[in-house]
């Protein structure tokens, strides 16, 4: 068996955290405190992507609450933030928050930034290969090196259980650890088969002549969280009041959002560097209502369990707070 799981608090969250939208540095010390506007200050863990954008928004200022976005670097700088109170909420996938929650890390999932779609064309994730190669099919994944940027993650379980639903053997694959920045080059050059992608990279892998071969997430688990916000146990216990503006204006900010494809793209091609045949590309992520469905979160756990990532289901009525 070649398949490599790594089960550490490390991937608690995944490399999706980095699907957030980069800012300046931010100093986060008097989270949770008033500001001289009578608003609270709420400092939020993201990353350089565009899956942020939802607290970028003045919803948030409406319902009292200042916004500071505090960039973050890897999975594993995430939770220590969290739990050692430099960050109040931050961005996760549902993966790496179970896993972590799994080994007795506090942690708590309070809404959904963004959720898989339900085929190739409205999913910001894929698995992509060589266009002119001879990976035409899940079963030609057999035996092959397939990149991922986390070991152990969402990723990796989105795939192994796709190849093995579209008649493949996820055992025989090897998969290894890839930077994201590095994805497309490393397929291109051959130093890996496949990787498992999410936009934009996807839309500069066609690029540069890589094709999709299926969309992981929404295979597996579709219309499912596929990037959310978690904060800890004790941040939500002490400030209910504060989570539970957070996530109201979080579905306002949503809702506003997915109105407005125009202002996804431009942030993404000047994030990314993109041109504008990428941009229009992309896939855009679909910012959903803030509710964290308990039978979807089920649906990503009994894969966890089945592909090794935990070995019992979590408790996910403590797991979950959907605000009243």
């Amino acid at each position: 068996m070649k398949r490599r799981y790594v089960v550490t608090a490390a991937v608690a969250l995944t490399g999706l955290v980095l699907a957030g939208c980069g800012s300046s540095e931010s100093d986060s010390s008097g989270s949770g405190s008033s500001t001289a506007t009578g608003s609270t200050k709420v400092t939020v863990g993201v990353g350089p992507g565009v899956s942020s954008l939802g607290v970028t928004n003045d919803a948030f200022a409406k319902n009292g609450l200042d916004i500071v976005k505090s960039p973050t670097t890897s999975p594993a700088q995430v939770t220590p933030l969290l739990l050692n109170g430099q960050l109040d909420i931050a961005l996760g996938d549902p993966v790496g928050s179970i896993i972590a929650i799994s080994q007795n890390v506090p942690l708590v999932i309070i809404a959904v930034a963004t959720s898989s779609g339900t085929s190739a064309a409205n999913d910001t994730t894929g698995l992509l290969v060589k266009d002119d190669g001879a990976i035409t099919s899940a079963a030609d994944l057999n035996g092959k090196k397939i990149g991922v940027t986390s070991i152990g993650g969402s990723a990796q379980m989105t795939a192994s259980a796709t190849i093995d639903k579209l008649g493949g053997d996820s055992k025989t694959v090897d998969f290894v650890e890839v930077p994201a920045q590095s994805m497309n080059s490393e397929v291109d050059k051959g130093t890996v088969d496949a990787v498992v992608s999410q936009e934009p990279t996807i839309a500069q892998g066609k690029s540069i002549g890589l094709k999709e071969l299926f969309a992981p997430a929404a295979e597996s688990t579709p219309s499912s969280p596929l990037i959310v916000y978690v904060t800890t146990q004790t941040y939500l216990k002490d400030h209910r009041d504060v989570v539970d503006s957070f996530t109201k204006a979080l579905t306002e900010s949503s809702a506003a959002l997915n109105g407005n494809p125009d202002l996804v793209r431009s942030t993404a091609k000047s994030t990314y560097k993109l041109t504008d045949a990428q941009t229009a590309a992309m896939v855009l992520p679909y910012f959903v209502p803030t509710t964290v469905s308990k039978s979807k979160l089920e649906d990503i756990m009994d894969l966890m369990i089945k592909y090794g990532l935990i070995k019992s289901p979590v408790d996910l009525d403590t797991t979950i707070y959907n605000a009243p």
